[in-house]
């Protein structure tokens, strides 16, 4: 029996499929500019550590200087678009519920925390979490481990008694930053990018398993 009190997800990848509508926004953003506009893939691969990153990968070297006015279009347009087309991942409702009763919830995520929010209230999965931390809640972003360690202290826990989840290398950092297990989503939209989580999920349903096992 391991002593795990707390789970902890990352947002786009692993509780919510939103590639559809970040792409549909940065495209927009990069054709307001007059700018070549991106692949779904490439944008996937641009996604996981903030919408400011987001968009500097999605400019390019080149186009740096149209940072701010980026910022503000994308950030217009996502906002009215957010939800048009994000969806759950697969059966994570379910897993939601069993693990509600169980142990402590949170989204730690790197988006901030307006989308973030507006997201999880209209796919209906809001209310299973005990804490909602997006990127600009705290002083700062994964893998920084300040919110893991402000929800350690918040809820009397060790770190060692978390379990970050999420399909990201960000998200496995942070974990090995914070000294709290981790389990990589292989099937989300992230690379692990050589990092090596405790136990690996290929699907959401396998979730429950691999957190008895830690």
């Amino acid at each position: 029996m391991n002593n795990i009190k707390a789970v902890i997800f990352d947002l786009d990848g692993t509780l919510i499929d939103s590639s559809q509508d970040l792409a549909t926004s940065v495209n927009y953003t990069l054709r307001q500019l007059d700018l070549p506009e991106r692949s779904l893939g490439e944008i996937e691969s641009f996604v996981g550590d903030g919408v400011q990153k987001l968009i500097v990968r999605s400019l390019g070297e080149k186009h740096e200087e149209y940072l701010e006015k980026s910022l503000d279009i994308f950030s217009k347009h996502y906002g009215d678009h957010c939800t048009d087309k994000t969806t759950l991942i697969p059966g994570i409702s379910s897993l939601l519920d069993k693990l509600s009763g169980q142990y402590m919830l949170a989204v730690v995520t790197n988006k901030s925390s307006k989308f973030t929010l507006k997201i999880l209230y209209f796919l209906n999965i809001d209310h299973y979490f005990q804490e909602i931390i997006g990127g600009d809640t705290l002083s700062a972003k994964k893998p920084d481990p300040v919110a893991i360690h402000y929800l350690a202290d918040k809820w009397s826990l060790n770190t060692d008694e978390i379990v970050m989840v999420g399909d990201h290398a960000t998200d496995i950092q942070v974990g090995i930053n914070a000294g709290c297990r981790t389990i990589f989503y292989a099937n989300g939209i992230g690379e692990a990018r050589g990092l090596t989580a405790d136990r690996v999920i290929c699907s959401m349903s396998d979730l429950v398993s691999s957190i008895d096992s830690l």
